[in-house]
C-alpha cells in the first residue's frame, strides 16, 4: 500500500470518527474504529478506560470499557474534512426525498429536521425517553427512530412501510457522508448493540436550515392528540373509579384536550349520578383566561370531581381504556388509508356515553336470570 493510500484511509477513518462523535463531543467504541494504531501514533486520537476518564459519565469505578477521543489535533483534521461536506447536503437529500410518496415525503423532510435538531440539542424527547441511566450503565444519547409515536405509552401509528421508507433516509445520509453510526451508551460488560446515527452540528444545521420549514402534517398530528385525549380520559376515569379526580390530572388534562371537551367529558358522569363534579375549583384553576392562574403547591392535589356511587355498575375505566384502544385502531387505520390513497377517513367513533349504555344492557342481561328465580 502507497502512503497516499494509507494517507487516505487515515483521513476517511478521522472523517467517520469526527461525525460519529459529533465533532468529538462523544467517544466511541475502540472495536468500531479502523487504523486505531495509526490514528493513535499520529495524534489524533486517545484510547482512555471509562473508570479513569473524568469526561465519561457512567461512574462505575469498576468499568473496564476502553473509550476512543478525537484529539484537538484530530478534531482540527476532522473539520477540514467535512467542510465543504456539508455543503453538498440539499444537492444530496433533495432528489432523494423527493423520489417518495408525496405524503411520505413532507413526513420525511419533517423527521430529517428533527434528527438534526436532536443532534444540535441532545433531546430527542418527542419520539424517545430522555439520555439517562440504563441497566447500570450509561447511554449518553438516545437513538433517534424514524416513527411516530403517541405521546406517553410510545406505541407508533405509522404503518410497517412508512416506517421502513423514512429509516432509509439513515442509509442515504451515512452513503453520502453526511452521517455516521456510533454506540453511544455501555455498562461494565461493554457497549449496547443500539446504533444511534450521528453527524457534525455545521450538517446538522445546514439541514435544519433547508428543511426547518416542514412540519409534522395536520392531518398526521391531530390524529395523534386524538389518541393522546382518549388515553388521558382513560386515567381521568381511572382516577375516579379510584375515588376522584385532582385538580392536577384536570390541569393535565388541557396538553391534549379543550376546556369544552373535559366539561363534556365530566357531565356524563354528573348526569348519570356517578360523581360530584367542583366546577368552581375547575373554573377557578382551568378555565382559558389571559391571566392563567396555577394551583398553589397546597391546591394541586384538591378534588374537583368526586364519586358518588359504588356498587355493581359498568367499569369507566375499562369503557374508557375500549374506547382508547378503539380510538388507536381507527387512527391507525386512518393514516394507512391516507398513505395509499390521500383520502382523509376516519370511521365515528362511538362516544363513552354509548359506550356505556350498551354495556349496562349487557349487564342486565346477565342479571335478570338470577333475579327471576328471587
Amino acid at each position: 500500500m502507497s502512503i497516499s493510500e494509507s494517507d487516505s484511509q487515515v483521513d476517511q477513518s478521522i472523517k467517520k470518527l469526527y461525525l460519529a462523535t459529533c465533532e468529538g463531543e462523544f467517544c466511541t467504541p475502540v472495536e468500531t474504529v479502523s487504523n486505531l494504531e495509526v490514528l493513535t501514533k499520529k495524534g489524533y486520537v486517545e484510547v482512555t478506560e471509562c473508570r479513569s476518564d473524568p469526561r465519561s459519565k457512567h461512574g462505575a469505578k469498576t468499568c473496564k470499557v476502553k473509550l476512543v477521543w478525537l484529539t484537538d489535533k484530530g478534531k482540527e483534521i476532522g473539520n477540514k474534512q467535512t467542510t465543504e461536506t456539508y455543503f453538498e447536503v440539499r444537492k444530496e437529500l433533495d432528489p432523494f426525498l423527493e423520489n417518495f410518496n408525496p405524503r411520505i415525503s413532507v413526513l420525511a423532510k419533517y423527521m430529517i429536521t428533527c434528527w438534526s435538531a436532536s443532534i444540535l440539542t441532545g433531546n430527542v424527547d418527542f419520539f424517545q425517553r430522555s439520555p439517562g441511566y440504563r441497566h447500570g450503565g450509561w447511554n449518553m444519547l438516545s437513538p433517534f427512530e424514524w416513527d411516530i409515536k403517541v405521546p406517553g405509552d410510545y406505541r407508533s401509528v405509522l404503518p410497517k412501510c412508512v416506517k421502513d421508507e423514512l429509516q432509509s433516509i439513515s442509509n442515504k445520509l451515512v452513503e453520502s457522508k453526511l452521517a455516521e453510526w456510533n454506540k453511544l451508551g455501555h455498562n461494565v460488560n461493554g457497549w449496547y448493540d443500539t446504533e444511534t446515527l450521528m453527524t457534525s452540528r455545521p450538517i446538522a444545521s445546514r439541514i435544519l436550515m433547508n428543511y426547518g420549514g416542514f412540519e409534522m402534517p395536520l392531518f398526521i398530528k391531530s390524529l395523534v392528540l386524538s389518541i393522546s385525549k382518549a388515553a388521558e380520559e382513560e386515567k381521568l376515569a381511572r382516577n375516579l373509579e379510584a375515588g376522584g379526580i385532582s385538580i392536577w390530572s384536570i390541569v393535565n388534562y388541557f396538553n391534549y384536550g379543550s376546556f369544552y371537551d373535559l366539561g363534556e367529558f365530566l357531565k356524563i358522569f354528573e348526569n348519570l349520578d356517578y360523581a360530584k363534579v367542583n366546577w368552581d375549583l375547575i373554573k377557578e384553576y382551568a378555565r382559558p383566561r389571559v391571566h392563567y392562574v396555577a394551583p398553589s403547591y397546597d391546591e394541586i392535589n384538591k378534588e374537583a370531581v368526586s364519586r358518588r356511587i359504588y356498587g355493581l355498575i359498568p367499569s369507566i375505566g375499562a369503557i374508557a381504556s375500549f374506547r382508547c384502544s378503539l380510538v388507536f385502531d381507527n387512527v391507525k387505520k386512518a393514516l394507512e388509508k391516507w398513505f395509499e390513497t390521500s383520502n382523509l377517513c376516519l370511521e365515528e367513533i362511538p362516544s363513552f356515553r354509548h359506550i356505556w349504555d350498551v354495556v349496562k344492557r349487557e349487564e342486565i342481561k346477565k342479571i335478570q336470570p338470577y333475579f327471576s328465580k328471587l
